[in-house]
């Protein structure tokens, strides 16, 4: 899989499609990807997503020009982790009032903390299993 080849562009500004940004973009994506029950989609023709069972959990975003990942996390940790880091992390628009948080990439990237995102993100998205009647 190729992101400069699968990916849609927004112009030749687009911080996913710089190529110093390549390795982050791609460790992300195929952290996501490996986990169970996900795929890929293009939603409004130029925004990568990742859903779990067809529910969004990581979506690639292109806030201020710089290359950025969203996360399903809740309200707490996205508290958190803004006031924690502002430089590191951001409450995403749209999103953030339903508890997403925002993972900039173009700098000193925590990827222990990424990888626990993007995995209490998928968990959190996952729809429910339905208990078996008794």
């Amino acid at each position: 899989m190729s992101i400069a080849s699968e990916w849609p562009s927004t112009g030749d500004s687009d911080p996913l499609h710089k190529q110093v940004h390549r390795k982050a973009l791609r460790r992300v994506r195929e952290r996501c990807l490996a986990m169970p029950d996900t795929a890929e989609k293009i939603s409004r023709g130029h925004i990568p997503v990742i859903t779990v069972k067809g529910k969004n959990f990581c979506i690639f975003w292109r806030a201020d020009g710089r290359p950025n990942v969203c996360f399903n996390a809740g309200r707490d940790a996205q508290e958190m982790l803004v006031d924690a880091d502002p430089g590191r992390y951001f409450v995403p628009a749209y999103m953030g009032v339903r508890g997403w948080v925002g993972v900039r990439l173009d700098g000193d990237v925590d990827w222990e903390a990424v990888e626990e995102l993007a995995s209490e993100a998928h968990r959190l998205s996952a729809p429910k299993r339905k208990g078996r009647a008794s």
